[in-house]
C-alpha cells in the first residue's frame, strides 16, 4: 500500500511540475553593470543591460554591434531609483551576471561605506563584482560606445584586468572594498576610469589613477607614479614596466618579471621603517639605441650599461615609492601602506598608543636592490 502510495505521489509532482512560473531568458534584464551617481541629494542609476536585439535576434550574439542598452532613472534613494528604472521596461532585473559597479564623482560627497551598504541591500550586488571611480559621471562610461568586443561591461572588465595584469592598477573588487572599511584606521582605493574623445567623434576609456579613501571619506586621488609606488609597497607587483633613459643607451624599456618587498619596522627611536625591494627586470632589446649592444651579458662594455640600467630602475622604484608614502601618509593622513598592521604586529601597546594620532610622525628608508637578467630577443 506504501508502494502505491509513493507511486501517486511522484505522479502528481510530475503534473503540477507544469505549474511553476519559470522566467525564461527573454523575460529578463541581465545587468552586466550598474552607474551610481549622486547631485542634489538624489541618486541616478545606471545600468547597463544585456540587449541581443542589435544582431537582428533574440537570443544571438552580434559582435558588431554593442548587443546592451541603458536605462537610467533617479529617486531620492538607491531603491526608489531602481524602482523607477523597472517601471521604463517590461522584464525584471537580473544582477547575477553583474561585472562592474562604477561610482560618479558626485558619490565621493557620500560616507563610502553607507553607499556600499545601500547599494548590496537594494540591488543584491555579487561581492566579486569589479569596482570603478569614473572621474566624471558614471553613466557617461556606461553609455561610451565601446565597440571593441561582444559586451561593453565586458570589454571594460577585461581593460581592468589587463592593466591589473600589467600592474598598472589594483583590480579592486566589491568584497575587497568591504573588507579594507571594515576595520580601523584601514583605507582604500578605487581605480579611476575616464572617457576620452577618440577619432571621428567616438570615444575611448583609459585607466587614469585611482581615487583614495581614508575610511568613509574620499580624500584625493593617486597618479601613475603614487599608484606604482603603492603596488610595489604592498608586494603587488606584476610585470611592471618601466623607461630609463641614459645617454650611453638611450632609452630602454625595462619589465619587473620578479619582485619582492618587505617593511622593516625600527620602533626603537621613534616610528621608521626600511622597505626591501629585490626586484629582477628584462630588458627589450628592441628599445635599445646603442646599435645592438647588451646582446651579451658576460661581455665587459654590455655589462657596464646593465648595471647603470639597474641604477636608473632602482632610483625609479624609489621615487615611486616616494611617490606613495608621501601622497598617502604625509600629505592626507592615510595609511593606505599598512604600516599600522606592522607595527600592530610588532608592538600592539606601542600601536594602542598612537592609534588616536596614527599615522602621526614617521620615515620610511629605501633598500632597492635591481637585477637586470633577461634580455628579450626581437
Amino acid at each position: 500500500m506504501k508502494r502505491w502510495l509513493l507511486v501517486l505521489s511522484l505522479c502528481c509532482a510530475l503534473l503540477f511540475s507544469g505549474c511553476v512560473q519559470v522566467s525564461a531568458l527573454q523575460e529578463l534584464a541581465v545587468v552586466q553593470g550598474v552607474g551610481v551617481d549622486a547631485a542634489d541629494g538624489r541618486y541616478e542609476l545606471t545600468l547597463q543591460v544585456f540587449s541581443a536585439e542589435g544582431s537582428g535576434g533574440q537570443t544571438i550574439l552580434d559582435p558588431s554591434q554593442q548587443n546592451a542598452q541603458v536605462i537610467t532613472c533617479t529617486g531620492a534613494t538607491i531603491t526608489e531609483a531602481l524602482s523607477q528604472t523597472a517601471l521604463s521596461q517590461g522584464r525584471s532585473f537580473f544582477l547575477g551576471h553583474d561585472r562592474l559597479l562604477i561610482l560618479g564623482e558626485g558619490t565621493r560627497e557620500l560616507p563610502l561605506s553607507d553607499l556600499l551598504h545601500s547599494l548590496s541591500g537594494s540591488l543584491g550586488l555579487r561581492e566579486d563584482v569589479m569596482v570603478l571611480a569614473a572621474e566624471k559621471t558614471a553613466r557617461e562610461i556606461l553609455e561610451c560606445p565601446v565597440n571593441q568586443g561582444v559586451l561593453p561591461a565586458l570589454t571594460i572588465e577585461q581593460t581592468v584586468q589587463n592593466a591589473a595584469g600589467e600592474g598598472r592598477i589594483p583590480q579592486v573588487r566589491l568584497l575587497d572594498l568591504n573588507r579594507a572599511l571594515s576595520e580601523a584606521h584601514r583605507s582604500a582605493v578605487i581605480p579611476l576610469i575616464r572617457a576620452e574623445e577618440g577619432q571621428q567623434d567616438l570615444k575611448t576609456l583609459s585607466l587614469t589613477g585611482a581615487a583614495l579613501y581614508a575610511q568613509d571619506d574620499f580624500c584625493g586621488t593617486l597618479g601613475q607614479d603614487a599608484l606604482s609606488g603603492l603596488l610595489l609597497f604592498a608586494d603587488e607587483t606584476k610585470n611592471m614596466p618601466f623607461i630609463v633613459s641614459d645617454p650611453a643607451f638611450g632609452s630602454l624599456g625595462l619589465r619587473i618579471y620578479r619582485c619582492s618587498s618587505r617593511l622593516i619596522p625600527d620602533l626603537t627611536a621613534g616610528i621608521r621603517f626600511t622597505l626591501r625591494i629585490d626586484a629582477k627586470a628584462a630588458v627589450s632589446e628592441s628599445a635599445l639605441k646603442v646599435g645592438g649592444s647588451l646582446r651579451n651579458e658576460d661581455d665587459a662594455a654590455d655589462r657596464e650599461l646593465l648595471q647603470k640600467a639597474e641604477t636608473l630602475l632602482a632610483e625609479r622604484i624609489r621615487l615611486c615609492c616616494e611617490a606613495a608614502f608621501s601622497e598617502t601618509v604625509i600629505r592626507r593622513g592615510c595609511d593606505i601602506l599598512g604600516l599600522g598592521d606592522v607595527v600592530w604586529r610588532q608592538q600592539p601597546e606601542l600601536f594602542r598608543a598612537l592609534s588616536e594620532s596614527w599615522p602621526g610622525e614617521m620615515t620610511v628608508d629605501y633598500d632597492i636592490r635591481v637585477k637586470i637578467d633577461r634580455v628579450q630577443e626581437n
